[in-house]
């Protein structure tokens, strides 16, 4: 029984002090967010208040999982892209591409 619960202890310690994975999406979701907006609106300025509009609509784009809402922004610029031929290459490519971003996020800004 002690054999087992040392065992057990050391698991949980073991995971505790495990590194997190690292997102494959980089910037931050506020970024993504912005960025799909202009995609989303085809206006490339930030201040639009087309754009503005679009971003007043995302739900909070960085609550409970960054990584999850930086994924599904990028994956919904891919499309669009993608669908409008702007794109060379499939969703899955675009998806997968790392130097695939919007200019916020390529430039680190907001």
């Amino acid at each position: 029984m002690r054999l087992l619960l040392s065992i057990i202890l050391l698991a949980v310690a073991a995971s505790a002090n495990a590194t997190p994975q690292k997102c494959p999406v980089s910037g931050e979701p506020l970024q993504w967010a912005a960025d799909y907006c202009m995609y989303f609106v085809a206006i490339d300025d930030f201040a639009h208040p087309k754009v503005a509009a679009c971003l007043q609509k995302q739900k909070d784009p960085a609550s409970r999982n960054a990584c999850a809402a930086k994924i599904k922004y990028k994956r919904s610029m891919c499309e669009i892209v993608v669908k409008n031929a702007s794109y060379q290459g499939s969703l899955t490519k675009c998806v997968h591409d790392n130097d695939f971003s919007g200019p916020t996020v390529r430039n680190n800004e907001l």
